[in-house]
């Protein structure tokens, strides 16, 4: 146990590298297009679906949320693997935290994303059973306000106060400073539903029938 924060270490590095990966920058380059001067100029789900298409928006989402999957599960495999018990869990869902940050601050992409799919990705690794009753009410609140980010808001407010619940201090008070964070990212979003231009989601799924 005593080397306990050198695995806090090994996560921070793990999750931050794992975050760093994003589908909506590779798709992007791949088409040609600078995603970042783009629709919202966003490198995630959202703008992936305004600017490259509802398969590139899936592929996209689906990215997103396993890597903050794979950051809590590798992390807590090696450690289980190395004989530690319940500190596994937690240092492991920190991991998930800084794969978060890897995705909203990138190192090696010019861009970044908001973090959200990769706050569910980590939610549904860290307890799958409640992290399906807070999809449900993420849906049924973007389903109400047509909003994406409705379901954002539902999601950054539950996270930090089941770890809490939990026991987990550390990755509440981590989960906390991120959830302020993507907050703070989505401020235009904010702005944009007060004054009734925020783009909805049904507006994004029949953009190409539109056309």
């Amino acid at each position: 146990m005593e080397n306990i924060w050198i695995w806090y270490g090994i996560a921070v590095v793990l999750g931050y590298l794992l975050g760093c990966s994003n589908m909506a920058y590779y798709l992007s380059k791949a088409r040609g297009i600078d995603l970042t001067k783009e629709g919202t100029g966003n490198l995630g789900t959202s703008n992936a679906l305004i600017i490259l298409g509802k398969k590139a928006a899936l592929l996209v989402l689906t990215h997103d949320i396993l890597k903050g999957v794979i950051a809590i599960l590798l992390m807590k495999l090696m450690m289980q693997a190395m004989g530690f018990g319940g500190a596994a869990v937690a240092v492991a869902i920190c991991a998930g935290g800084f794969a978060i940050l890897g995705h909203m601050f990138p190192a090696f992409i010019k861009g970044s994303g908001k973090g959200f799919a990769t706050y569910i990705g980590c939610a549904l690794a860290i307890d799958f059973k409640w992290a399906l009753l807070m999809v449900v009410l993420l849906l049924l609140a973007v389903l109400v306000t047509d909003y994406i980010v409705a379901g954002t808001f539902v999601t950054i407010g539950t996270v930090p106060i089941f770890l809490f619940v939990k026991g987990f201090l550390i990755a509440g008070a981590l989960y906390t400073v991120i959830s302020l964070i993507i907050l703070y990212k989505h401020r235009t979003n904010i702005k944009h539903i007060l004054e009734g231009t925020e783009r909805t989601v049904k507006a994004s799924l029949f953009k190409k029938k539109e056309n």
